[in-house]
């Protein structure tokens, strides 16, 4: 009976972060389109910036900046506040 129990928890939580990576792989998509909402562009962006190794997502401030970038030259509605977090990131790791 513990092996079923183990078993299915192994199942379900690989499941989970497989749901979770593509919901961050879509959530990046329709960010670099300009078209993700604020908080899931921001969730995105924070998951480059500090890294999410359960989901496979590895430091990456370059990406991190590249999208907020991209954010702060579109037409989004919260395109100011991309600009400043693009500001910060590239002030934090120094990269110009």
């Amino acid at each position: 009976m513990k092996k079923i129990c183990f078993s299915l928890f192994i199942i379900c939580g690989i499941c989970f972060s497989q749901q979770s990576g593509n919901f961050l792989q879509n959530a990046e998509k329709k960010c670099r389109k300009g078209e993700g909402s604020g908080l899931d562009c921001n969730l995105v962006i924070e998951s480059y910036e500090r890294g999410v190794p359960a989901y496979g997502i590895r430091k990456n401030p370059r990406k991190a900046i590249e999208i907020a970038e991209i954010l702060c030259n579109s037409k989004h509605h919260s395109a100011s506040i991309f600009c400043q977090m693009e500001d910060k990131l590239r002030e934090k790791y120094n990269i110009w």
